[in-house]
This record gives C-alpha cells, structure tokens and sequence, in this order.
C-alpha cells in the first residue's frame, strides 16, 4: 500500500471541521470569537410569582443581559431558537403540568433595547400547580447574538395556593376498632402556611377545631366530641416548621363508620409571606389563592373486620430428624396480609413462635431457622416456612408450639389471635426415675431404685410384665453384666399403664461400676410394643457411678461422755451411719463371722449386740462388759469388715478415735499418805481421794470408808465428822490416836470400790486402783526404773533418759532446777567397777543432763558424752536420797540395778591368728573403730601348793580356787620321769583339791578349768618349789573386758600389762557389726 503523504492526512482532518462550522454559522457568526468572551451575565427582574397570580393576570418577566450582549436579532423569527428557549426553561416539580403550560409562553424583544427579551406567561390557562415550583432557565448561547461561549442560568418561583392535605396512619385501612384501641394518628399537612400553635393550644379553640372534623351527616365526629375539654398537649403535635398539626388518638368510645370530613377554619393557620427575592419572610406580600379554609380532606372509617390465619402442614419429628424433602409449614391469612419487607422482620416472625414445654428443643430447630427459611407468596397472604435438618432433635413428647403475630409483620398493624400447633413427636422409649440417669454403687447394691419406661405415642404389650418370656426379653433390653441372673429373678416389673412401665432393681451381690446399656431397638425386634412403626432406636445409658470415699459417721450415747464403768454396765448405743456405702442386707448373721472391731486404742475389745436399722445405719447396744477396765482414757477405733458392705471391695473401712471412753481413776494425795508414829498419834493429818471421771455419792457411811482401806488392822477408829464428800473429793481427816505404837512399818492400800461412786452403787462391787493409793506408817516407800539396761554407745550418743518412779513418795519439784539436788541424786548411782568411767559419765549428767518431774517419775535426759567408755558391762545400783523427796525422811533403794553394756563382738578370732595373717589388712577391711579385743576373765584366781615329808617320801597337796562357773578341775605334775594328772569336781571348803606323792623338784605344775560344757575356760602353770607357796595369775586391778583395737594400739602400757597376764592366743579380735 502507498503511504499516505502528510498534506493529505491534514486534509481529511480539515474539511470535515469546516463543514460543521458552516452548518453553524448562521446561529454563532464566528468561534473564535467566543471562546475569548467572559461569561455572560443574565437578569431577571421578578424573583417569584403565584399559581393564583398567573391564572388571573399572567406573569411578565424581563431577561437581561449584561455587558452590552444583545439578543440574536432572529430569536423571534427562528423557529428552532424559539424552541430551543422554550426547553430551557425547566420546572422542578410536576414537570408534566409546567410542561404543558410554558408551551403559550409568548416572546418578545424590547424594541428600544436588544438587551432585553420578555416572557409573558399568559393568564386564563387555568395552570393547575399544586406544590410550589423553582423553575430554572438555562440559556443556551445561540440565543444571543455574539456567541458567548458560557451564560448564567437565571430562576423563580411559583408558589401554589396554600392548601391542606391529609396524612398520617388515620389514611391506611382505619377500621373502627384501631379507633377503640387508639393509636391511629391524623396529620393536617399545609402548604404556604403555618399553623397557629399558641391560638390551638387554648381548649375553647381547640373545641373549636374539633367541630370542624364532620361525620356524614354533617354532625360532629363522636370521637371528636370525646376529645373536648381535654389538654391539647397531650394529644397534638406539630412539625418543627409547624406546616404540620399531628393528632394522636387515644382509646376512644367511637361507634362511627363513615367518612370523616376536615374543613379548617382560617383562624387556625395563618398564609405564608414571600418577599422580593421570593422567599418566604415575616414580612412581603402573602401568597394569593387560599384553599385551605374552603378545602375538606377526608378519610374513612371501616367496619371491623377481623382479620385471621391458618396453621397448615403436618410437622412430624421424624421428618425434622431427617429432613428429606424438607417439612414446610404454611401460615395463611385472611383479611390481611403479610408485611415481611426485611430479613429482620422475618426473624422477629420466626421469634413469635413459642414453644409451651421442651423449650430446649424448640431451640434446637429455631437456632437452625433463618430469614431465609421464610417465604412469602406474590398475594401476601401465605407465608411458608420451610425447616431445616435437625437430627439432635428429641421430643418427649408432642411439642406444643404458639405463634402469637407482632402487629409489625401486618399490612395496617392489625392484630391476628394467637394460633396453635404441634410438632409429633416420634414413637420412642423414654427412660426416668430414681435410677435414671446415673445411680450410686451404693444404690445399686442394695436395690431399690427405679426405672420407669414411657412410651411416647406407642403402647406396651398387654401382658409385658406378667409373661415371663416378654418380661426377660423387657430385662435383656439392658446389659446388667454378672448381675444379670439376679436382676431377671428378682427385678419387680409392673405395667402401670398403657404406656408407663416401671422396674423396681433388686439388691444385687456383684459389686458394680460402670454403664448399664438399654437398647431401645430390641423393644421392635422382640414384639413388646403394640406397633413397631417409626419407633426411634437409640441406647441410653444407666451409669452405675464408683464410691471410693465411703465414710461412717458415729452417733448415739457412747460418744457423750462415757467411762469405762458404762462400758461395764452396758446399754450405751453407738449407731454408725454409712455415706457413699450401704450394709448388706443379712448383716446380723454376718456379724457372726466378719464382725465389726469396737478396740481402745490398748487394744481392748468392747462387745455389743447389732441391729441393722435401716441401708446406711447399723446401731450397736453395747453388752456387759464385765471385765473391761481402763487406767487412762482410750479412743476406740471401730474397723467394719468390707464382707458387711454392699460397695466397698478393698480394706476395712476405717473410723479412728470414732468416740472416746473415758478412765474413772483415783488418786490419792494429802499429808498423811506417809506417817510417822508420832503422826498417827497427834491426828490431824488428811488424806484426799480425787476421782477422774466420776463423782461420790452425797452421803458414806463410816463402813463403807473403812471399806477402802486394806492391808491391816486400821488404827483409825473413823466416825462421820472424819470425813467429808464434795463431788469428785473424799477428804479424810485423820483422828489422833495416842496410844498407837509399833515396832514395824505398816501399810495400808486404798481401792476405790464401786458401791461408793453415784450413778454406779448399784452396778455390783467393782474394784479400782487408786493411784499412790498407799497410807505408810514407817519407811515403805520404793522407786523402780523404767529402763534398766543401755548400750555404752547409749549413753555416749545421749539420746536415752533414765527414769525412776516413787511408790508412796513424791518428787522434790526442786530437782528440775537445783544443781545440789541433782548432785545428791546421783551420788546415790554406785559401781564398785571401771568407777573412774562412770564418774565422767555421771559428771555429764550432773552438768548437761535434763531433769524432768512429771508426778511420781523422774526422767534424766543423757547428754551427749563421747568421753565414757567402759570394757566391761557396767552395773549400778540406785539409792534415791531423802534429800531430793517431798516429805519423805528415809532414801529408798530402787528395785532394780542399772546395767550399761559393751558393745557385743562378732565372728571372734585369735589375736594370734589375725597377727600372722596381716592385722593391717583386717583394719582395712572393717575399720580401727570396729574391732574389739576380747580379754577373757581369769576364772583360775589362786593356786596353793603344800609340801610335806614323811619318812622318806613327801606328799604335795594342790588347791584350785577358782569362779564359780568352773566347774571341773585338772592338775597334772610335769617332770622328767614324766607327767601326772588328776580330775576333781568336787569343791572342799570351796576350793578343787589334789594330792601327789614324790613330786620331783623343777615339776611343773599345770592347773586347767573347765565349765558345765566341758569347755576349757582358763589354765595356770607355775614350778613348783619346796614348802608352801601361792600362786596367782590374777592382775593388781581387773582386765577382763572389750577394748578397742584403737585404745590399745594407742595406749602401750595397758596392751603390756595385759600381755603380761594373757597370751596372744587368749585374745580374741573381733567386730561390732
């Protein structure tokens, strides 16, 4: 293709250019000229005019323009200039009408000046404008002469003749009834003018304005009559530009259907008034042509209609469970129509319906409806709600549901009655009572609980219960596990009613926890029910709930301050109540061989009698306990096998300390417990029993006084003055006796006997001890210790006490504190054996020892003493120094000694032995402060020769002394002719004795011991020499002992000195572990 030149491109551009401009040049003579000129600048000189106005006179306007522009000289002739003005004027409101008009719009230019165009708006037209008009003139720029390229837009106003108009709710379907009811409200609308508030606010005047509303018969309106002479506030209102009056009626008595016509009289409003500019002022010209005076509105009262609706469609749970197709529900109208234009009113219909019962589950479909589920037809008279799947659905019975309209979902706010319907439930078992949904073990076990069975539009088979075939099929609907033989022999099955079923659980053996399952579905498969037809199949569960904590709370009179004297007696009750358990039902012949344990806590046993009250409460009646009897106060423990218990499967259950019985004790006190000749002689010294736990009676005899002693012919000789009774207090003054004399201590005991206590004379004679119940007259008091024997290292730790408790004698409280009654007591510890050690030892405890009084023991807390240390077992005998007692003159010698022992050896070897096989070793292996030397005692204490001549031959007499433990004896002579031996068993004079004839001189004379085993204890050999001689093994100071392999390593001198006396082979080395 040739390519185009660039003058031919401009070609095609400008010519088609030139030709539009030629078409216009007759209208807009050039366009440069134009689009340099400012905008042009139109006048008019009328701002507004009025419909009366212009039908009577007409209305000329003058356009001007500005700047010398000048009109297009042809504007009159050019049709298509005409029209284009004509267009440009514009009406904004009822355009249809301003169009119609403006058509006889005529024009015409000033013939003096161009400037100036006038539009005359013809009269006798008849324009029929009923709001106000601003009409608008847009000047297109042809229409002036010199094309101006932009022109000002000018305008006016119209103003309608003032009317009135009707609105408000009184114009939608008023029926006499909303009239009644009140509400309806009535708005008179004015145009241009005003209403005259303060003039209608005065009550004559606005009787006055009530006159204006007519009936048809041109009589007052009867409502109207009914507002007269009530407050204008409380009934109009008005719009904030006050061309509004509002009435809103009350309730109302009106009887009248008919039209109702307004006509208000002129001094109620007051025309609007417009000036120059043609806005509305307090000042100006009033607008023309005032209709509203001579203007009726009108509106209507129906007759009551009364509008209805119809519930249609059969809702069904079934259906609403599996919603295919989906369930619908129609709701229809009659003589009204829906008003459901949002979603939101669509909810609130929704939310109209109520549910009477099992609301739960009308929530459950609610929740799942929406505004889309809502469906209203073209008429407005049908709604369709269309539901949704609701498969958790479960009804226990039909659902019962109310839809009560909102007058806000109706055309005219018209009250429709509140309607009913239903949704059918589907057939269904339903499971309850007091078993129903969970059950304690405890309940289990013993039975007793329901389970009810309701059918839900269905019905049980006749004979259900009493067929033995139906009833076990009934039964095996459940998984009852192990219990399952018990349940069907012995579950109580009634048919109560055509649809009501109840089983009654038996008491069941098997201890059980867990879910019981009923299959609803096996009702169907087993024919139970009269119709098998849509029955829901479903499982429920019975659980079966574990108890673990099961208690027992004891009550009854036992726990109220009893002592061991009611246990004595019997009778009391204790009565044990079960929580989370239950007893088995054949409890008493149980108890027989599981029985419950009623123990002090010093393991003494209580016997009872029981009696199964009820489930939970067993009551044990104590027996005569004839033989129990307490010297402090006990906590009885009660242990209940778990045999006796329907749920508890472990250990006993456990009450401790359930209640307490209290010791009655008696002690004595006072100043004559301990006596002297001269005491009993002079009198006046008292004795005082004190009970615990019990009281006296008021009044005993002197025999029953002298009753409680015993031990002897009493001196006293009491008569009623001597003694006196103040509850838990027997004081006894005791008389002189002057002439009482005797050579031997005497002492009497004291017994508290039954017969003299209250409550308890008359239980038979009982005896109790009294505590320090004895009366001494000379030294009779004793002491004995509570612990006799302690290891060494005991005493070297400190963690022991020694105690000493006084018979008939008291602790000086004085020796907790006092360093020289501390002294004096332990000066009373003596050993006649490793003295220096226990003098260390008793030091510590002098200085460091806790001393502590508690009645008649004293108890001395060991300090730590890592200085004592003993070799052999230490024993000390006790003396208890008058100096530390309380109204005592004699010290008294403890019962028992006090005995301190060494540690004992283990796995004993000789010393020798260890020696050759490596004594370092054997340190290594058990430590140096774990081995112990053994140095046995010399049991072989002296040896006595006696040489004697006869003739030619010499006898030599020999003599063994030696421990009583040895108990044989052998001598032998050794020499060089040989050796001779003699055996004896036999002690002369407490000493083993042989004789031998020609002894040779340097003989060795052997001596060995033997014990009731035969086992060699100790031998001596010693040469014999002429004349008489005594021989002895025996150490200055005693050796015999345990030593520390450590003591004797580092003391040289002690391991010499018994080397001196023993060999190694005598030594035995052992541990202490």
């Amino acid at each position: 293709m040739k390519k185009m030149k660039n003058k031919d491109r401009w070609r095609i551009v400008l010519f088609p250019l030139i030709a539009i401009m030629l078409v216009f040049s007759t209208v807009s003579p050039t366009l440069a000229i134009a689009a340099d000129e400012t905008v042009t600048t139109v006048t008019l000189d009328k701002k507004y005019t009025t419909v009366s106005d212009i039908n009577k006179t007409g209305f000329i306007l003058n356009l001007k323009l500005a700047y010398g522009k000048e009109w297009a000289t042809d504007i009159l002739t050019n049709v298509e200039k005409k029209k284009i003005l004509l267009e440009a004027i514009i009406a904004d409101q009822e355009k249809e009408e301003w169009d119609k008009f403006k058509k006889d719009i005529t024009v015409q230019l000033n013939p003096l000046v161009r400037t100036e165009l006038i539009l005359t708006l013809p009269s006798g037209k008849d324009y029929k404008a009923t709001e106000n008009q601003d009409v608008t003139i847009n000047i297109n720029p042809v229409l002036i002469e010199i094309w101006p390229g932009e022109v000002t837009s000018v305008n006016f106003r119209i103003f309608a003749e003032p009317k009135i108009s009707l609105g408000g709710s009184i114009t939608k379907d008023t029926a006499l009834n909303n009239i009644q009811k009140g509400g309806k409200v009535i708005e008179l609308q004015l145009l241009n003018a005003k209403w005259n508030e303060q003039y209608i606010t005065k009550i004559t005047n606005f009787n006055v304005l009530l006159d204006s509303f007519k009936d048809s018969s041109v009589g007052v309106w009867d409502a109207a009559k009914l507002l007269k002479n009530t407050d204008p506030n409380k009934t109009i209102s008005y719009s904030d530009d006050k061309r509004t009056l509002k009435i809103k009626l009350p309730a109302l008595n009106s009887n009248y259907i008919g039209n109702v016509q307004v006509e208000v009289p002129k001094v109620f409003y007051t025309v609007e008034n417009v000036n120059s500019e043609g806005i509305i002022s307090e000042t100006g010209t009033i607008i023309t042509g005032d209709q509203i005076s001579t203007t009726p509105v009108r509106f209507t009262i129906k007759s009551d209609v009364t509008p209805t609706m119809s519930v249609n469609g059969a809702l069904q749970e079934k259906d609403l469970r599996d919603a295919s197709p989906s369930p619908k529900l129609m709701l229809k109208l009659e003589n009204a129509k829906w008003a459901l234009s949002s979603a939101e009113k669509k909810n609130l219909l929704l939310e109209s319906i109520q549910a009477k019962d099992q609301k739960d589950q009308w929530e459950l479909i609610k929740n799942k409806l929406t505004s889309n589920n809502v469906d209203v037809d073209v008429n407005g008279s049908v709604v369709t709600i269309t539901f949704p799947t609701v498969d958790n659905l479960h009804l226990i019975k039909d659902l019962n549901l109310s839809i009560n309209i909102p007058y806000q979902l109706l055309e005219n706010d018209v009250k429709i009655p509140v309607q009913q319907f239903s949704i059918k439930a589907q057939p269904k078992v339903l499971l309850s009572g007091t078993a129903m949904p969970v059950i304690t073990q405890t309940d289990f076990a013993k039975g007793g609980k329901i389970v009810v069975l309701t059918l839900v539009n269905n019905q049980w088979e006749n004979d259900i219960a009493i067929n033995t075939i139906k009833r076990e099929k009934l039964l095996k609907a459940f998984t009852w596990g192990t219990s399952e033989a018990e349940v069907l022999a012995r579950a109580d099955v009634k048919r109560t009613n055509n649809y009501t079923v109840t089983i009654k659980l038996p008491a069941v053996s098997a201890k059980f926890s867990g879910d019981i399952k009923f299959k609803s579905g096996e009702l169907t498969e087993k024919s139970l029910l009269e119709s098998d037809q849509n029955f829901l199949s479903k499982v429920y569960n019975l659980k079966v709930e574990a108890i673990k904590n099961q208690t027992a709370t004891i009550t009854g009179t036992a726990t109220s301050k009893m002592n061991d004297l009611d246990v004595v007696k019997g009778g009391q009750t204790v009565i044990i109540s079960l929580k989370n358990d239950s007893w088995k039902s054949n409890l008493e012949s149980l108890q027989a061989t599981k029985p419950i344990g009623l123990v002090t806590t010093n393991n003494k046993p209580i016997s009872y009698n029981i009696t199964r009250t009820n489930d939970t409460t067993a009551t044990l009646k104590l027996e005569n306990n004839t033989t129990f009897e307490l010297t402090e106060d006990q906590n009885v423990n009660i242990s209940i096998p778990k045999e006796l218990l329907s749920v508890r499967a472990s250990e006993p259950l456990l009450v401790e300390s359930a209640f307490k019985v209290a010791a009655v004790t008696a002690s004595l006190s006072g100043t004559g417990m301990n006596l002297e000749t001269e005491d009993v002689q002079k009198g006046s010294k008292t004795l005082v029993v004190t009970l615990n736990n019990a009281e006296f009676k008021d009044k005993l005899s002197v025999i029953e006084v002298k009753a409680m002693f015993s031990g002897g012919s009493l001196p006293w000789n009491f008569a009623p003055s001597d003694y006196s009774v103040a509850k838990n207090k027997l004081t006894i003054k005791l008389p002189a006796v002057p002439t009482y004399s005797t050579k031997t201590a005497q002492s009497f005991t004291l017994k508290m006997k039954t017969s003299l206590l209250k409550d308890y004379d008359s239980m038979g004679l009982k005896e109790k001890n009294i505590e320090n119940g004895t009366v001494s007259i000379g030294g009779v008091a004793s002491a004995n210790l509570g612990q006799t024997s302690f290891a060494e290292s005991e005493v070297r730790a400190g963690n022991r006490s020694i105690s000493i408790t006084l018979v008939n004698a008291e602790w000086d409280p004085t020796i907790e504190t006092n360093a020289s009654k501390k002294a004096a007591l332990l000066k009373g510890f003596v050993t006649t054996d490793q003295t220096k050690e226990w003098a260390i030892a008793s030091s510590a405890i002098a200085k460091d020892g806790k001393f502590i009084v508690n009645n008649k023991t004293l108890s001395i807390q060991l300090p730590q003493n890592t200085s004592y240390s003993i070799v052999r077992d230490q024993r000390i005998v006790v003396t208890v120094a008058k100096s530390v007692l309380r109204n005592y003159k004699n010290d008294i010698q403890v019962n028992q000694n006090l005995l301190i022992r060494v540690p004992v050896i283990q796995s004993e070897e000789s010393f020798a032995d260890i020696l050759d096989s490596g004594l370092a070793d054997y340190i290594d292996q058990f430590g140096i402060n774990n081995i112990r030397i053994e140095v046995p005692k010399k049991v072989i204490q002296k040896v006595y020769t006696y040489a004697t001549k006869l003739g030619n031959n010499s006898l030599t007499t020999v003599e063994v002394e030696a421990d009583a433990f040895a108990k044989k004896a052998v001598a032998t002579i050794h020499s060089a002719d040989g050796e001779v031996s003699k055996e004896s068993e036999v002690r002369v004079n407490g000493k083993f004795t042989f004789v031998f004839d020609d002894v040779q001189p340097d003989s060795t004379l052997e001596v060995v011991v033997y014990d009731d085993a035969d086992i060699l204890v100790d031998s001596s050999f010693n040469k014999m020499v002429a004349g008489n001689k005594v021989f002895t093994d025996l150490p200055a100071s005693p050796l015999e002992g345990s030593y520390t392999l450590y003591s004797l390593l580092t003391d040289q001198s002690l391991l010499t000195n018994i080397l001196k006396y023993y060999s190694l082979e005598d030594l035995k080395v052992g541990t202490t572990y």
